[in-house]
């Protein structure tokens, strides 16, 4: 995520836009790994992976469930 700094010729107000996604937070049972234009989701028990990618501010892509049974 970052900000984008603009600023108002008449008045001297400054206004910042946030460009980008938020930091994602790790599901139970699992690891975020931050990636240029998006991030990879690892399962401990499994290695399992899954990809999301920011989109506008938003995360998109498929997130499973990386815990395992009975816990």
């Amino acid at each position: 995520m970052s900000f984008k700094k603009l600023r108002d010729a008449a008045g001297g107000h400054v206004m910042y836009t946030v460009i980008g996604c938020g930091e994602l937070v790790a599901p139970p049972g699992a690891q975020v790994r931050r990636e240029e234009a998006g991030v990879t989701i690892v399962c401990d028990a499994s290695g399992e992976t899954f990809r999301l990618v920011c989109v506008g501010r938003r995360w998109t892509g498929k997130l499973h469930n990386c815990t395992r049974p009975g816990e």
